[in-house]
This record gives C-alpha cells, sequence and structure tokens, in this order.
C-alpha cells in the first residue's frame, strides 16, 4: 500500500511536475529548451504516479493535474489570440483555455488509469527478477505516456504543441530523432525516469543507491550534451554557387483596428521582392493579406514580369481564391511564365482557419474573421529551383514530422531544403517563439535537411541539418535576413523512411504491444 499522506501532497506534486515539464519546451529570457528539466519533470510524475497506485482514480486524477497545468502553462499564450487579438471577453477566453487543456489533459489521465490498472490487477510471476518486474513497468510507462502524446498529437486533428521530445533537442536523446522521431523521445526519457524511480522505491538498499547514481548520471548527461559541443560535424561549406536567399521579416501589425498596416505591410513585402538581388526571396505566411485578383492594377504583375527579366524567384505566401474557395497558400513566381508553383497548406488549425463542428458560437465572439480555408494536398511536390527541391511547409504544419516525411517516400524527389513561411505574432513577445523554434530543430534532426524559417515577426532564421541556428533575426523587428545556403542531397533517416511510409502506426503499434507485454507478464506493484 501506498504511504499515508495528507490529499493535498498529489495535486502539489502534479502542479510542480506540470510547470517543469512547460518550462522545459522554453526557458525564460529565451534561454531555450531544458531536456534536463524535462526529465526531472518525468521524475515527478513517476513519483506521483508510483505513490499513487493504490488507487486507480488517484492515479488518474494525479496525471490530470500534471497534464492540464502542462498544457496551461505551454499554451497560456492563446489567450492573446483570443483576447487582445480576437477581442473575446476575458471570462470566455480564460474559459475556452482552460476547456482546451482540460480536454487534452484527459488523454494522460485515461491512459495512466489503464497502466495503473495493468499494474494492480496483474499475478506476481515467482520466476521474475526485480530487474524484469523493473524493466517492463518502466518501458509500460513510457508506453502509456507515449500513447497520452500520441492520442493529443493525432485525434480530431492533432494538437501536438509541447511533447515532451521536443525538449531533447539538445541533449543526446535529440541524437535519436533521425532514428524514432520526437515522439520516441518522449518514450525513452519517461521509461528511463520511472526506472530510476522503481530502483529508489526498492526495498534493497543496493537497488536504492544504483538509482540514485544512474539518476545523477542522467542528468549531467542532459546538461553536459549540448549540440552544439565542439566534437559536432561542423556544417557543411556552402558552394560559391549555393542558392543566395533573402528571407522577410515584415514585423506587421494583427491588431483588427490596424486594417491599413496590413495593406501596407504588403506594399513593404512587394518593395522588397523587386528590389532584393538575391536568387530566392521568401516570405512568410499571408504576406500579402488578398488573392492577386483582389488587387488592382499591375501590382502582382508586374512583379512577376520583374522577376522573370532579372531571373530571379519569389517564394510568396498568400490566399488564393478558386472555384473552390480559398487556401492557404505559397506561390513560387518567377522561375517562367507560364509555370507557377503552388502549394497550398493541408494541416489547418482548428478555429484559426476553420471552425470545428458545433463551434460557431465561439468563434462569434472573435471580432477577427476566421479563414475558413480548404484543405491542399499532403503530397504536393517540392518546387525546383536551381538544383534544389524546395519543400514549403506553412506555420503549424511543421509539428507534424509524420506528414513532412511523406514527401521522402521516394529518394530521387525528397526535399532537399525545407521553408517554413509563419505567422505567429497573434501570440505577442512571448515564449510560443521559442517554442516553435525547437519544433522546427526537432524537423531538421527527424529529417537531415536544413530549414529556412520566414515569419512576420519572429523567428525567421537558418537552421542546419543538425538544428544548429546559422542566422537569424531579432524578433519583433522588420528586417531581411539574406544568406546563402545549400540542401542535403543524399539519403534519407530511418525516421523519413518508415514515418513516410507508415505515419505514426509503428511508434502506436509498439507502445500498445508494451502495454500488452506488461498485461501479458502480470505484474502487481512494486514493493517498497
Amino acid at each position: 500500500m501506498s504511504r499515508s499522506r495528507g490529499p493535498w501532497v498529489g495535486p502539489l506534486l502534479g502542479v510542480v511536475g506540470g510547470v517543469m515539464q512547460a518550462l522545459s519546451m522554453g526557458l525564460p529570457h529565451h534561454l531555450g529548451p531544458s531536456g534536463a528539466l524535462q526529465w526531472c519533470a518525468m521524475l515527478v510524475l513517476a513519483t506521483g504516479v508510483i505513490q499513487s497506485l493504490g488507487s486507480i482514480k488517484r492515479v488518474a486524477g494525479f496525471a490530470f493535474v500534471f497534464q492540464c497545468t502542462a498544457l496551461l502553462a505551454t499554451v497560456w499564450w492563446l489567450f492573446i489570440a483570443l483576447h487582445v487579438y480576437g477581442e473575446m471577453p476575458i471570462v470566455l477566453s480564460v474559459f475556452g483555455l482552460a476547456v482546451l487543456c482540460g480536454g487534452l489533459a484527459l488523454y494522460w489521465a485515461g491512459f495512466a488509469a489503464l497502466y495503473a490498472f495493468l499494474v494492480n490487477g496483474g499475478k506476481e510471476k515467482v520466476t521474475q527478477s526485480a530487474w524484469t518486474r523493473t524493466f517492463l513497468l518502466a518501458l509500460g510507462f513510457g508506453a502509456s505516456w507515449t500513447l497520452s502524446e500520441l492520442a493529443r498529437g493525432v485525434w480530431f486533428t492533432g494538437f501536438p504543441w509541447g511533447s515532451s521530445g521536443y525538449a531533447h533537442t539538445d541533449t543526446w536523446l535529440g541524437q535519436l530523432a533521425a532514428w524514432g522521431g520526437v515522439y520516441t523521445l518522449g518514450w525513452v526519457s519517461a521509461s528511463l525516469a520511472m526506472g530510476c524511480v522503481l530502483l529508489a522505491t526498492h526495498t534493497r538498499k543496493g537497488h536504492k543507491a544504483l538509482a540514485g547514481v544512474l539518476a545523477l548520471a542522467m542528468l549531467l548527461s542532459l546538461l553536459g550534451w549540448p549540440v552544439t559541443r565542439t566534437d559536432q560535424p561542423t556544417p557543411r561549406p556552402i558552394p560559391e554557387r549555393g542558392l543566395s536567399v533573402s528571407l522577410l521579416q515584415g514585423n506587421v501589425p494583427q491588431d483588427s483596428q490596424l486594417i491599413h498596416a496590413r495593406e501596407d505591410g504588403g506594399v513593404w513585402y512587394r518593395d522588397q521582392i523587386a528590389r532584393s538581388s538575391s536568387d530566392l526571396v521568401i516570405t512568410p505566411e499571408t504576406a500579402f493579406a488578398k488573392p492577386p485578383q483582389a488587387y488592382a492594377g499591375q501590382f502582382f504583375p508586374s512583379l512577376v514580369t520583374l522577376l522573370l527579366a532579372q531571373h530571379r524567384m519569389a517564394l510568396i505566401g498568400m490566399p488564393l481564391l478558386d472555384g473552390q474557395g480559398y487556401t492557404n497558400s505559397a506561390v513560387g513566381v518567377g522561375e517562367s511564365a507560364r509555370d507557377v508553383y503552388r502549394y497550398d497548406k493541408s494541416h489547418l488549425v482548428p478555429f484559426g482557419e476553420f471552425v470545428p463542428p458545433m463551434f460557431k458560437w465561439f468563434t462569434d465572439q472573435l471580432s477577427n474573421p476566421l479563414g475558413f480555408f480548404r484543405h491542399g494536398d499532403t503530397l504536393e511536390a517540392s518546387w525546383s529551383v536551381m538544383g534544389e527541391r524546395i519543400a514549403p511547409n506553412i506555420c503549424y504544419e511543421d509539428l507534424f514530422g509524420e506528414e513532412l516525411a511523406k514527401r521522402f517516400v521516394q529518394e530521387n524527389t525528397a526535399p532537399t531544403l525545407l521553408v517554413n513561411m509563419s505567422n505567429i505574432a497573434w501570440f505577442g513577445d512571448t515564449v510560443v517563439i521559442d517554442q516553435h523554434i525547437q519544433i522546427a530543430r526537432m524537423r531538421t534532426l527527424e529529417l537531415h535537411r536544413p530549414m529556412l524559417r520566414s515569419t512576420n515577426a519572429g523567428a525567421t532564421m537558418v537552421i542546419d541539418e543538425n538544428a544548429r541556428v546559422l542566422a537569424s533575426l531579432p524578433s519583433f523587428t522588420q528586417g531581411i535576413l539574406t544568406t546563402r545556403v545549400s540542401g542535403v542531397h543524399e539519403g534519407v533517416t530511418f525516421f523519413a523512411w518508415w514515418a513516410g511510409r507508415f505515419g505514426l502506426w509503428p511508434v502506436w503499434l509498439g507502445a500498445l504491444g508494451a502495454l500488452l507485454l506488461l498485461a501479458w507478464r502480470g505484474h502487481t506493484r512494486p514493493s517498497r
């Protein structure tokens, strides 16, 4: 049985662990992620689960408090979009944020309860060793955590923001991303934490001492293995004929009262494209707020003519309108008058770009109009530019590495460069920018391709295939980042190979298999 403790200890532990989990995604003062802090959060989570195993209800309650706190402390900036820019009443904004985080926290509460059921409901096998029991209990705990993150990232269009693996872009765990992807990193972190907690709760003093040594070694290894360490491969030399690129950051205000500022922003972007001497100019998402036919005169035709005459190209973020409706798109112009590249965003943001069923009453409280975009094709071809195959994705889409991996199934047509075009100025100058950087860096580790990011207000940057930021602009400033880049043309990662073909099913099946193994072996609660 678990030790007697006050009724407030479990919830307090859950709150502390949840805050640690959130901070690990992006520390204050733009200090970046902390894999060590994320693993400490997993230690807190595993400790709370072990202490609550006497009651499945208590395990579910503790898990809910942990995850709800973590999500609220991770995506609190959604309040800015709802209240400040959307002009939704404060009470309704807070209510909407609480319902979102509370609903998503139910995934972990449910899978934690399942884990507790499997542990409590088993029968002891006399042939089991303490090591076998510890291994299966730790593996099953990590699998349960991973299943909850998969459910959050996939079901109902998915909201994987803040998945635990993103904290490990700068740790040795991040080196596993090219093999297993971000969800596998979370699985390993959670399993190792539970393994240490199980050893610490064992009655043998030798196991307790080993737990302390392993925990300290794990913590030091996560603290001491940054991607920027000196033994990392040096950045590839960029050939003299590499692609010269200008990334534009307009810092256009998002307030609904400043519609004229968005119009002026479109003029600024057009002028910078016209004046640039780079081979390729890239704008953020919806840099031009209206489709081409909505602009009068020669606003766009003259720009295209200029690009063709100077043998330069531009990748422009703007909505497009055809007979089927609006799309949030990237348009590549300048290669030829007849061959205009088009990429339509396929993974849309719920409540931002489309309204889920039965929620129109909620979005009616927003003063800013929603996009009401239609979905694009997830398998759109890359854009061939001066020997590079450029694969755009728009804002929120870079959260879904398994979808980006679909473009890598055919190695001879796989992208050599990734481009993310974003506008997250709706969420203010907050940690959301740092969090999005880690998401982009994780994609470069998973797919081993450089990524160019052009954003409205931050963070516009160049990231190499080893997740190193090579150049960037300060956030919430207007500027142009000019650089020379060269893509990666050889090979695809193992993650890209399996995720491109099977999506996340291998992780789903692996995690479910771990729980079935735990149930089949029949374990009781660990002794203390």
